[in-house]
């Protein structure tokens, strides 16, 4: 058949052969029942079923089959044969494309492989003019590339597979919903792009898996030692099967095995599949084993009390997660009463650590970005990797937390985002940077690899150097995942990827790697946590089944971009009704199985993780009409566990270390405000040396902005230009001295964000440098720039305690004497007076205040915020005896009235003293370690989330005084 049209044979006509069906019976589970039946008239000798071809409906239930025969063999002291078991996508792989002269159920070479039809997808969408096929595409994607073509392939063939289960292909799809006016331009754009995408794969030498299903369905095979096939317990098969074991009951005698009493025949149809007639039957639900959770973690916790009675669980019980997001907690809650459990459907390799390891990877190779490089750099491994990386002679790897530190605090100051410009900012870099350059070698080193080595081969050498870092213990899950992974490289590395590069390949082998499964771990004392279409196969005397939601049972499809319900029905696909009857039939065997000797609970959810509310499955409500009030009153009552929400509280409390005697041997004077505004935090932020990085920011903080321009004004005091009584001159330099250091700092290529900020400062500095030329014009000369309070040799002290820190500017005048200017940068500024003194705030009592706190100032009494610019004058009081000081600030304000010289023209020697006086009893403090108790708000606060607006009751203080006679 040409691999672009499909055949006008319907499927479901074909002249059935050698067909029965068998009931089971249930009233026991269906897996006793089943191996009883192939069982049957076993006498002596192993139990040799090799003559049969088995199919049931997942490959969880071909597990359980194969163990039981072997348990059940085992009490005649035996040994099995088994049977081909199978299940229906497996059956229909075993056969696609043999030929009936080829018995061999081994598939052909050339079906085409996820990754190749992916890659065939991806290059005829990339070569589509989207003008011809504006019905499929209605909007230009903002970027026609390979990551797009990438996700609209992905989603294409979903839609493939989809169809598939009926062996249908797009022209079929087409022709059949264009009759009933269901979007048939859209569906016909889609054909033309199908034929194209299996033109590509002609192309190749490779046929598409849909196309091998078809010719399965009309030329089925069975492995030749099999004279006889049974379907059992297949309720709700994939439609393209039926005609497929029609054509092998021509040959073969099959045989329908259905887990339900033989006077519910007229229920099913010859397949074994349940009739309409179960959408509205009543179900045999006791109200006792109905029960509801509030969200998925209480659903679990529904499920531990229920099991809480055995000694030993998982011989007598299993549970039914329906809803994939009961699983983890569920889980959870087992292991912390030391149950094991097994999940049958595996776990999803994306979810696996490897797998975040490949996307950061992956992310790297694409973006070279900083960000993306700093989250490398925490996962276990690569900064140890790093730090070991071209050790030379005589010297050690740097470890980790230098590696991270030295990463981190180069980020947050310099504001590059890509690892070229980190480079170019490298050479200016005068602190050391070892650490820093150590790891973007190993990076570019690792990125140079990936680039330009086949992937197959980097990518293993790049794994090997990180975990060979790491002291994780050998994981046989982490094993199987490694053989995947190399097993994806091989696929990946057969193909073609003509015009595209290493970015595309990472891509691509990634997303095949994460559609991959790993097989969970099963011990022997194992709680089985099946799905619903797993829990028939379950023998388990007690069923726990969770996720009881409409949505779920029945599972229900709503809104499908592609193949909405009434498509479905059209196409002969699965759809809601099937559906629907199917887990009205699974829940009626359930309950009947176990009503003689068992028990079966069902559990609903009131909302899911979100907090979105769910509704109770409908098959709850399949009551007789007398009493399905009382079953909603059930449904929809309040839980008896359900509570209000508890108040939040914390879950426990810091507790700091007590301060160490050597540790506040100094101080600089801005730290003053910091221990007038709050003593703990004070002791958070210069004892234990706790600093908040802001990594994410892409501008400018007020303090690195503040520190750009006191760069620049420092720079621009040393050069000839502090002399000038030009103001066109004086904006010039600092304009040269500006761009110089933004360049140094920041690079060449700055963001928007550092664009805007460095105009801002250019004004700023515009306005100034025209009254910086009128104090040259009026006699005003730079003395000292950025200079120290006083020699090393000789500190300035008080208490005993020396006082550090660097004075912005010292200006001199002939007449006037000094003055000392402290640049400021706020938007909005604040006088120098307001920024020192406060006025008592309406819920503060200063008569509860230590007296070297206040201060009175212009007649009435106030709080020191701040000392600095007292500080400073006292420091130079020795230094210049016989001259007079006045002390200010230089405001750079964000318009050009807020920028202006602000003295503080009324600190004299009364105010002076007593600031003197309030540096005393803080050093006292701090010298006697009273760093308690905190204050309960702080404007600018570093440590909000950490203390949560309630530092008393977040901190345990037991390390911390609260007075200075407080020995605590």
């Amino acid at each position: 058949m040409a691999a672009q049209q499909q055949s006008e044979l319907d499927l479901f006509a074909s002249p059935r052969r050698d067909v029965g069906i068998h009931f089971l019976g249930w009233d026991r589970p269906l897996l006793p029942l089943a191996v009883e039946f192939l069982a049957q008239g076993w006498q002596e000798g192993p139990l040799d079923l090799t003559h049969l071809a088995v199919v049931v409906p997942t490959r969880n239930a071909s597990r359980r089959l194969r163990e039981s025969l072997a348990l059940f063999a085992a009490t005649r002291n035996a040994g099995v044969l088994p049977p081909v078991i199978l299940n229906p996508d497996d059956l229909l792989s075993l056969i696609s494309g043999a030929s009936p002269q080829d018995e061999s159920p081994v598939p052909p070479p050339a079906t085409a492989s996820k990754a190749e039809s992916l890659l065939a997808w991806i290059k005829v969408l990339l070569d589509t003019d989207l003008e011809t096929v504006r019905n499929l595409f209605p909007v230009e994607p903002v970027e026609k590339n390979f990551s797009w073509g990438l996700r609209t392939a992905r989603e294409l063939m979903q839609v493939q597979s989809l169809l598939g289960e009926g062996a249908h292909n797009t022209s079929y799809a087409a022709k059949v919903l264009a009759s009933h006016d269901l979007e048939p331009e859209r569906w016909e754009e889609f054909s033309q792009l199908e034929r194209a995408f299996f033109r590509q794969l002609e192309k190749e030498g490779r046929l598409p898996r849909a196309m091998l299903r078809r010719q399965a369905v009309e030329s089925p095979v069975l492995p030749p030692e099999c004279t006889q096939l049974f379907l059992i317990g297949l309720p709700d098969p994939p439609p393209a099967l039926i005609p497929l074991v029609e054509k092998i009951a021509e040959r073969l005698p099959v045989q329908v095995i259905v887990h339900a009493p033989e006077p519910s025949a007229p229920q099913f149809d010859e397949w074994g599949r349940p009739l309409a007639i179960w959408n509205d039957r009543h179900q045999e639900i006791p109200d006792h084993a109905i029960h509801q959770g509030a969200n998925p973690t209480e659903q679990a916790e529904k499920v531990c009390e229920r099991l809480a009675r055995y000694e030993q669980p998982h011989l007598v019980a299993a549970v039914g997660v329906p809803d994939a997001e009961v699983v983890a907690p569920l889980q959870k809650s087992l292991a912390a009463r030391g149950l094991s459990s097994f999940d049958p459907a595996g776990e999803a390799m994306s979810r696996q650590g490897l797998s975040h390891l490949l996307r950061t990877l992956r992310d790297l190779v694409s973006s070279r970005s900083l960000g993306t490089l700093r989250e490398l750099l925490r996962i276990p491994g690569v900064a140890e990797a790093a730090g070991s990386f071209q050790v030379p002679d005589g010297s050690s790897a740097y470890p980790p937390t230098a590696i991270l530190q030295a990463f981190d605090k180069f980020h947050e100051a310099h504001l590059c985002s890509t690892m070229d410009e980190a480079w170019g900012i490298l050479e200016h870099v005068k602190d050391d940077k070892g650490p820093l350059t150590r790891t973007l070698q190993w990076t570019q080193e690792a990125l140079r690899n990936l680039e330009y080595e086949p992937l197959e081969k980097a990518l293993p050498q790049v794994l090997e150097d990180i975990y060979q870092h790491t002291n994780l213990a050998k994981d046989e899950e982490f094993s199987a995942a490694a053989q995947l992974l190399h097993r994806v490289l091989d696929e990946v590395a057969a193909l073609s990827f003509a015009g595209q590069g290493p970015t595309e390949r990472f891509q691509l082998f990634l997303t095949i790697l994460e559609e991959q499964v790993l097989a969970s771990k099963r011990h022997a004392d194992a709680i089985e946590l099946p799905g619903w279409l797993e829990l028939a196969w379950e023998d388990a005397p007690h069923l726990v089944v969770t996720g009881c939601n409409d949505g779920l049972v029945p599972e229900t499809i709503q809104g499908h971009p592609w193949l909405p319900d009434q498509a479905r029905r059209l196409l002969g696909l699965r759809h809601n009704a099937t559906r629907q009857a199917r887990d009205a039939y699974l829940l009626a065997s359930l309950l009947a199985s176990r009503e003689n000797d068992g028990q079966v609970d069902l559990i609903f959810g009131r909302t899911n993780s979100k907090g979105d509310p769910l509704r109770p499955s409908r098959l709850l409500l399949a009551t007789p009409p007398e009493v399905l009030h009382e079953r909603v009153n059930l449904l929809f009552r309040d839980s008896i566990s359900a509570t209000d929400p508890l108040p939040w509280k914390m879950g426990w409390q810091l507790t700091p270390p007590a301060p160490d005697p050597e540790q506040f041997q100094r101080i600089s004077v801005t730290a003053f405000s910091s221990y007038l505004n709050c003593p703990f935090r004070f002791y958070l932020q210069h004892g234990l040396k706790m600093n908040a990085l802001d990594l994410e920011r892409m501008e400018l903080n007020a303090r690195d902005f503040g520190n750009v321009m006191h760069d620049v004004l420092e720079e621009f005091a040393k050069g000839g230009a502090a002399n000038s009584e030009s103001a066109r001159e004086i904006a010039e330099c600092f304009e040269d001295l500006l761009s110089d250091h933004l360049t140094k700092k920041y690079g060449t290529r700055l963001s928007a964000p550092l664009l805007i900020q460095a105009s801002s400062m250019r004004q700023r500095l515009g306005w100034w440098a025209h009254q910086e030329a009128q104090q040259r014009q009026a006699g005003w000369s730079i003395l000292e720039t950025e200079t120290y309070l006083a020699p090393k040799e000789d500190p300035f002290r008080i208490g005993g305690m020396i006082i550090k820190g660097k004075i912005d500017r010292i200006e001199s005048h002939p007449d006037e004497g000094l003055r000392i200017l402290d640049f400021k940068t706020k938007k909005k500024p604040t006088p120098v007076d307001e920024a020192h003194l406060r006025n008592a705030r309406r819920d503060e009592d200063l008569s509860a205040l230590p007296d070297w706190m206040k201060a009175t100032y212009k007649g009435k009494e106030k709080c020191w915020t701040n000392l600095q610019i007292p500080l400073y004058l006292l420091a130079l009081r020795d230094r210049y005896p016989n001259q007079p000081r006045t002390a200010g600030y230089v405001q750079l304000g964000a318009a050009m009235g807020d920028v202006h010289l602000n003295l503080w023209e009324e600190l004299d020697a009364e105010l002076l003293e007593s600031a003197g006086n309030c540096a005393l009893g803080i050093i006292e403090n701090i010298q006697n370690e009273v760093f308690w108790p905190p204050a309960e708000k702080s404007k600018f606060d570093d440590f909000a989330d950490l203390l949560f607006g309630d530092p008393k009751s977040a901190i345990n203080a037991v390390n911390l005084k609260k007075e200075a006679n407080d020995e605590e």
